[in-house]
């Protein structure tokens, strides 16, 4: 295409999809360690309220901002050994405990639970 040409297309009348394109293209290739970081903080949540623990105590324990915890625990993160090492220890779960997928049944029940609290 030459220059004129794609000057041409910048200029069209038309909306470009490009960012929902690129979203969709992100979305897909994230989607396996997306599973496991919902999964972690499933666990976490599940723990912590096990601990009775807030999600603020959680994060004076292992000397994270709160923002930072609350963003690990929509599940949208993607965590390092490090941190999910950090974390399993400060609620007494191993790193194998934390990523163990949950059943299809109970990863439902889970996640109806969320949405309520």
């Amino acid at each position: 295409m030459d220059v004129y040409s794609k000057i041409q297309h910048l200029l069209a009348d038309e909306p470009s999809d490009w960012l929902a394109e690129s979203k969709r293209m992100e979305i897909e290739e994230n989607a396996p360690w997306l599973k496991t970081s919902q999964t972690v903080a499933l666990r976490i949540l599940g723990r912590l309220r096990e601990l009775n623990m807030s999600q603020n105590e959680l994060s004076d324990k292992i000397g994270i901002s709160r923002q930072q915890v609350n963003k690990w625990l929509k599940g949208r993160e993607n965590f390092t050994i490090e941190t999910l090492t950090r974390l399993g220890a400060s609620v007494g779960m191993t790193l194998e405990e934390l990523v163990q997928p949950f059943p299809k049944h109970n990863a439902m029940h889970m996640q109806e639970e969320k949405a309520e609290h």
